[in-house]
């Protein structure tokens, strides 16, 4: 940005996580006009009203994007590209737990219910050899 533009630049209003800022200025044709900048940043599930925490503040955004079929990537909790019902219990996890939780992956359930029922099979066998 040459000096004589950016002498006319201004930022007006940062967002509280400075993730967008917005501004007005003039344009290198010499016109005034308004501009944004949104920052990327690493997506924090759960965090609906984006300030940074996952916590109680985030349940009446999460319930508004739930409501109105809209879609926010930080209320996608199974990252299906779709905000619904299947979101709910991650991420009433996440605000019980102060962010998100780890959900087992089904093959690691298959794997605890197998040695459960191995444990459950071999435990009464083991007690009877004693008797």
């Amino acid at each position: 940005m040459n000096s004589q533009l950016s002498s006319r630049v201004k930022a007006v209003k940062p967002s509280p996580t400075l993730a967008v800022i917005v501004g007005v200025g003039v344009n290198p044709d010499g016109r005034d006009e308004a501009w944004r900048a949104v920052l990327s940043s690493p997506v924090q599930l759960g965090d609906v009203n984006l300030d940074g925490q996952v916590d109680g503040l985030d349940v009446d955004p999460f319930v508004d994007v739930l409501l109105d079929s809209s879609y926010q990537v930080e209320a996608d909790m199974n990252q299906d590209h779709l905000v619904n019902g299947l979101d709910v219990d991650p991420f009433v996890a996440a605000v019980v737990g102060g962010g998100l939780q780890a959900v087992p992956e089904p093959s690691s359930l298959i794997l605890l219910g197998l040695g459960l029922g191995t444990l459950a099979v071999v435990t009464p066998s083991r007690r009877r050899g004693r008797h």
